[in-house]
């Protein structure tokens, strides 16, 4: 994939050109659309090939779940359907779809909907620096909606991401304040802005990206923690049987019998 182009460019280049004259979104015009269960939350300066990656990886991890999973209903969960605002808002005229209230606007739509039931956050270390990203995992985790965390590696929870990599997460956050995000447009940082007053300020704001990023952090251990389980069961197994061997040679074994099993 592509590392020196970004989102910018894809939808420039590649979306703007196919819907523009249509004045409709790229899922409308190319997509079998419908109700979405899985919100994906990404940032438009990340290059395009990362986002894709990333992507990519998701639908792996999908496909090693159950179906019932993904999403309600058994059509849902035959097939997921995604809301990536790229492709799925009219770009346009997304200002005039955004409206003057966020927590009305087709990204909390799809958020609140029930057939939506998860959450996907597409590079979370520059998420963090972005007012949007920050405000829909904030939505997200509100609602209850299942929050992951997807980098180019894989998802965060699924234990894809190396350790250093979580570690060097944590260190972002040591300091985070979901007040120094910020915004392409100063007109949707002060929708933004209005909608975070009426859910309780930035404060409360950065403390539920800390309890999601723990959470995600907390699943992810699991799986090293899972890892070391079945290594110590199995030296645990191990050690008993030699032992029992040890025993079955009995006082009239060889000295230097004996001696291997010391």
């Amino acid at each position: 994939g592509c590392r020196d182009r970004n989102m910018y460019d894809v939808c420039q280049h590649m979306l703007l050109p196919e819907v523009t004259c249509f004045d409709a979104s790229y899922a409308e015009l190319c997509t079998a659309w419908g109700p979405a269960n899985i919100f994906i939350s990404h940032v438009w300066a990340e290059s395009a090939g990362v986002t894709r990656d990333a992507v990519q990886k998701l639908a792996f991890a999908l496909e090693q779940r159950k179906p019932s999973a993904v999403g309600v209903g058994n059509h849902i969960a035959a097939c997921p359907r995604v809301w990536f605002c790229t492709a799925c808002n009219n770009q346009s005229r997304v200002k005039s779809e955004l409206g003057d209230n966020v927590l009305t606007s087709p990204f909390a739509q799809v958020l609140k909907h029930s057939l939506c039931t998860m959450v996907v956050i597409v590079s979370p270390f520059r998420a963090l620096d972005r007012k949007w990203c920050t405000f829909e995992f904030c939505l997200a985790g509100s609602l209850d909606k299942e929050v992951l965390m997807l980098t180019e590696d894989g998802v965060v929870q699924e234990g894809h991401v190396s350790p250093q990599a979580l570690h060097e997460l944590a260190e972002k956050l040591v300091d985070f304040n979901c007040r120094r995000a910020t915004c392409s447009r100063a007109s949707d940082g002060s929708l933004i802005d209005d909608a975070v007053r009426d859910m309780g300020g930035y404060e409360a704001l950065t403390g539920e990206v800390l309890r999601i990023f723990a959470g995600a952090i907390r699943e992810a251990h699991g799986h090293t923690d899972a890892a070391l389980d079945l290594i110590n069961a199995q030296r645990s197994r191990t050690s008993k049987g030699l032992a029992r061997s040890c025993e079955g040679m009995g006082p009239s074994s060889s000295t230097s019998s004996a001696g291997a099993c010391n």
